[in-house]
């Protein structure tokens, strides 16, 4: 079970955070994974192994989340991208490496390439977003305010309802019993922070102007949270993008359609090699 320890840098203390990494490091370049919010790298686990035979992938519990540490808030989005470059210089990843976000983790994503463009060979942004409207930001305030008092378990059936929109008619799948436990372990005052820094997204051009690298935008046909104008709007922001619309997936295509969800993402990469 591996665990690294990221050293201070400026403002940011250390800190340690859980990771797995499939494949062979000499498969270059690295495919960084960052899941979304409320999941951790298990999120990817399936995904990863797909993708392992051809890359060196890496996958790691977002600070709060998973095995990594807890640390005090609050925090923003610009120090959760910082994490990326942080644990590539910890793995002493060499060299550009690909960038992969689901959800939450795709906006940490875009935070980190604006900022570190030289490093980013490449980006895959899996159901994210290129804003918060004020709707949604008193949505997720609200929302990380009522689990500080009460709790995973009061938005679980909320929050699965609509990740997994579309996907629930008759029994239920496997997936969907695993990521429900999952979903119930978070810090109720890690996922509240991971809100709160979400909430407070606010990217303009420029921020997307300064992403050059080639990017594949894929958003789940039946995505209630992002919907599928939410991704063709986040692509048309980006220079050097292509949109893809993932069938049978709702919010979380790499757990919802890993198969396909992985073919779309190594024809990318095969595309950009």
């Amino acid at each position: 079970m591996p665990f690294i320890t990221l050293p201070a840098v400026g403002q940011e203390p250390a800190l340690m955070l859980h990771y797995e990494s499939w494949g062979q490091p000499s498969a270059q370049p690295t495919l960084v994974l960052v899941h979304e919010l409320g999941g951790t790298l298990e999120s990817f686990r399936e995904f990863a192994q797909q993708l392992a035979p051809r890359h060196h992938v890496v996958a790691y519990d977002q600070r709060g989340c998973g095995l990594s540490e807890k640390p005090g808030g609050p925090y923003g989005l610009d120090a959760l991208g910082q994490d990326i470059g942080r644990l590539v210089e910890a793995l002493d990843l060499r060299g550009p490496f690909n960038l992969m976000g689901l959800a939450l983790g795709a906006v940490v994503a875009l935070h980190y390439a604006r900022q570190s463009m030289p490093r980013v060979r490449s980006l895959i942004l899996c159901d994210g977003t290129s804003g918060i409207d004020e709707n949604a930001r008193g949505y997720l305030l609200n929302r990380a305010e009522k689990i500080r008092r009460q709790g995973m378990r009061s938005v679980l059936e909320s929050s699965l309802k609509n990740s997994f929109r579309g996907l629930l008619e008759g029994p239920l799948p496997d997936f969907y019993l695993r990521y429900s436990d999952q979903f119930l372990t978070n810090c109720p005052n890690s996922y509240a922070q991971h809100s709160e820094a979400l909430a407070q997204m606010a990217l303009d051009d420029q921020d997307f102007q300064r992403i050059r690298c080639p990017v594949l935008v894929a958003t789940g046909r039946d995505d209630f949270i992002w919907p599928i104008p939410t991704g063709e709007e986040l692509a048309a922001k980006l220079t050097n993008a292509r949109f893809q619309v993932v069938e049978g997936a709702a919010h979380f295509p790499p757990i919802q359609q890993c198969a396909l969800t992985a073919r779309y993402v190594q024809e990318f990469l095969d595309s950009n090699a």
